[in-house]
């Protein structure tokens, strides 16, 4: 809170709110778009846990499907290979294909199933350690905002921080937060070094609303009034 006469501390006030705006407030904003991230890398984690279960049904039938395709005894043909490749879509149904094309099938959608599983393995994985990340970041920001704690502090932080990680994918998810943490300094730089700032007198600017209302009714009333009189207009030449 920041209490003084206009006319006499009105340099301090001004330096106050500014170093606000510039320094303190950009922290608030980070931590608030912080907790849109974690809820976000929470839902994620939601929707892994959600597909796993259909995920390892479908792997699990799949195996059982090709165990007993493979134990299907099929006559052997006495005819050479053929030098013509069929091409089938797995994607639909199978179990009209031959035996052995169904086997292919069943082999090729297993495989794709545990393709998607290792592949959420992996992303869970990043998942878990980016929301341990994203919560040592917040807790910094949610210990240090109770006191005068700026955005440039918080780089220092981040900078500090890169160093301590071996994580690829994490270290290239902190370079770039670091980045949108000074592109944000950067937004907050004011455009002079030294704004000018001055006091205004309490009727001046009552003097000054007044005057602004006024021009804004007239303005609407002149423009009401000739559209009145282009209509008149109108009716008289037809």
């Amino acid at each position: 809170t920041v209490v003084g006469r206009p006319k006499k501390d009105i340099s301090k006030i001004s330096l106050v709110i500014r170093d606000n705006l510039e320094n303190v407030i950009p922290v608030y904003i980070a931590q608030e778009r912080l907790n849109s991230v974690t809820r976000q890398v929470r839902a994620n984690f939601a929707d892994i846990e959600a597909n796993s279960f259909e995920l390892q049904l479908a792997l699990k039938t799949n195996k059982a499907v090709l165990a007993k395709l493979k134990n299907i005894k099929t006559p052997v043909s006495d005819r050479g290979a053929s030098s013509i490749a069929l091409q089938f879509d797995i994607s639909g149904k199978t179990e009209y294909l031959p035996v052995e094309y169904q086997i292919q099938a069943t082999e090729s959608k297993t495989t794709q199933v545990e393709g998607e599983i290792a592949a959420n393995e992996e992303r869970y994985g990043y998942y878990k350690n980016l929301l341990a990340l994203n919560e040592k970041l917040l807790a910094e920001l949610k210990n240090k905002t109770s006191s005068y704690y700026t955005i440039q502090q918080f780089h220092s932080f981040l900078t500090a921080l890169l160093n301590s990680y071996e994580s690829k994918e994490l270290k290239s998810y902190l370079n770039s937060y670091i980045k949108r943490i000074e592109n944000r300094i950067s937004a907050s730089a004011p455009v002079t070094g030294k704004p000018s700032v001055s006091a205004v007198a309490r009727g001046t600017a009552k003097k000054s609303g007044i005057v602004l209302a006024i021009s804004l009714m007239i303005s609407i009333f002149v423009a009401f009034l000739l559209e009145g009189i282009q209509k008149s207009q109108g009716v008289t030449a037809k």
